[in-house]
């Protein structure tokens, strides 16, 4: 996987003396990509993971970026046809003159195509080297550039290890920038090897956990027939139940997926899932912990909708203290523990995106954008959001400070060191 490959084709074509339109395609898994480049003020820099490697079932993304197209009337017009060339060299035509960039904007900026495409290749599809071809047409000029590149149908290697609890959290909060599909079974019994420890502890809540895998799976439908492999060899009918969850969350119905060898166990817990599956992608905030589960959502998919969901919970205006309550005692009324139960939703939402703020630049980014765009009408959820970023910045400043002393004491040491 080539994490650093927008950097590193921003450098490319601002070093381009020319000022004609430039273009690259790219392949990526990430699910996100659209909603930075329309969500994100401009000049803040997408987080664009590209691989060269795909696997068959696995959806993936076909997508094309721009730069410098020529302005007419405050507009660019640009189209693009793509052409994908199999290993065998037979070619399936993707597309012709579908829409790239069109509409008001300046020719600095640097877009990702309105028009793209999620390919998924099958068992039919020869294993081996692909190419995308692409001819990007500037209307406006006229002029017509082409642009190719590679990549591979392999078959899965999936990591064989397990994760250690840290190495499991840095998996799915991290996944959006990060999506390593072929870790995922890694990580799964690194949950498992977690699991009995998470069961003794008060407020366990492990289905933290697994709706970052179900929203993994639902994304990934290659992983479901390994998955119904490990299924069949767990001793454990916990964890045979934890998996029956997944895979409903994944939309997988044992009636009709007679592919998939489920184990009967396995099966039976499926069968009792039915609609009301806690790992179910959040649809109304309730309680606390639902924002927990609509941060999960966003670390493993990096899409603005669950982080919108949080900063409406911003607009809980209803006050109603811990040190109240306490006054109130025996006497406090059911529509006053209403009111704190409110309380402390916003209190929580504000917490969580000040300190996700802090630690996520896409998170920090997708927060500008609502206010640039005065998306927010109510006034106190613009203010909170506001002090949510500045309390943000302020604490990836200090961060910075601390790591930058860190390296240069730990430089001071080995310099000592080396006397």
């Amino acid at each position: 996987m080539n994490w650093n490959w927008l950097a590193f084709a921003v450098m490319i074509m601002a070093t381009v003396a020319s000022s004609a339109i430039e273009a690259r395609p790219a392949v990526s898994l990430a699910a996100n990509i659209h909603d930075q480049f329309k969500f994100i003020p401009t000049g803040r820099p997408p987080h664009v993971p590209t691989t060269s490697t795909v696997v068959r079932n696995q959806p993936f993304g076909l997508y094309l970026f721009v730069m410098r197209p020529s302005i007419k009337s405050g507009e660019a017009d640009v189209s693009w046809s793509a052409l994908l060339r199999k290993p065998d060299g037979s070619t399936v035509e993707l597309s012709k003159d579908i829409i790239g960039v069109r509409g008001k904007c300046r020719s600095n900026e640097f877009f990702c195509s309105q028009s793209y495409f999620t390919v998924t290749l099958d068992e039919d599809e020869p294993l081996g080297d692909y190419t995308l071809e692409v001819v990007v047409h500037d209307r406006n000029e006229p002029k017509a550039i082409e642009r190719s590149i590679k990549f591979r149908l392999s078959e899965p290697a999936y990591d064989s290890g397990t994760m250690t609890s840290s190495e499991l959290s840095r998996y799915l909060m991290t996944y959006y920038r990060e999506p390593h599909p072929e870790r995922f079974f890694a990580a799964l019994r690194g949950f498992f090897a977690l699991e009995p420890e998470l069961r003794r502890k008060r407020n366990a809540f492990p289905e933290l956990f697994l709706s970052g895998f179900a929203a993994i799976l639902r994304n990934n439908p290659q992983l479901r027939e390994p998955l119904v492999e490990m299924a069949a060899a767990l001793e454990e009918d916990v964890f045979k139940q934890y998996v029956a969850l997944l895979l409903n969350a994944a939309g997988v119905d044992p009636d009709k997926e007679k592919k998939l060898k489920i184990d009967p166990v396995t099966r039976l817990f499926l069968e009792k899932v039915g609609n009301e599956n806690p790992l179910n992608p959040v649809a109304t905030v309730k309680e606390p912990r639902d924002l927990d589960l609509l941060w999960m959502e966003f670390f493993t998919g990096g899409r603005r909708e669950p982080l919108l969901k949080i900063v409406n919970e911003l607009k809980r205006r209803e006050i109603m203290t811990a040190e109240q309550v306490r006054e109130r005692g025996n006497e406090l009324t059911a529509e006053e523990r209403r009111k704190f139960g409110n309380f402390l939703l916003t209190a929580a939402a504000f917490r969580s995106l000040t300190a996700n703020a802090a630690s996520h630049p896409l998170v920090f980014f997708y927060l500008e954008g609502m206010l640039s765009r005065r998306e927010l009408a109510d006034p106190a959820a613009t203010a909170l959001v506001r002090s949510a970023l500045a309390k943000a910045g302020e604490r990836s400043r200090i961060r910075q400070q601390k790591n930058s002393a860190a390296v240069k004491t730990e430089a001071l040491k080995i310099s000592e060191e080396g006397k």
